[in-house]
């Protein structure tokens, strides 16, 4: 499983040009589930987003899990043949 996180002011999901998803500032998480995944590395994962920290410019400390930020995930699945 990965995940790529991109800071935002604001964010949609779209799907066949509608709007299913928006948020305001936070996160978007892009998850990679791969066949191998379970419950256990899922948990893992969700614990390290909601204890990250995010810095400003401004130098300012931001903890992902304040009422204020939001997280948006979009998820895509690997396949990967071995």
């Amino acid at each position: 499983m990965r995940a790529l996180l991109q800071r935002v002011s604001r964010a949609a999901v779209r799907v066949d040009a509608e709007t299913v998803a928006s948020i305001g500032p936070g996160l978007v998480v892009l998850l990679g589930v791969g066949h191998a995944d379970d419950e256990s590395i899922a948990e893992s994962l969700a614990r390290r987003v909601a204890e990250l920290r995010i810095f400003e410019a401004s130098g300012h400390m931001t903890f992902v899990e304040e009422p204020d930020v939001y997280i948006a995930t979009v998820r895509s699945f690997l396949t990967r043949t071995a």
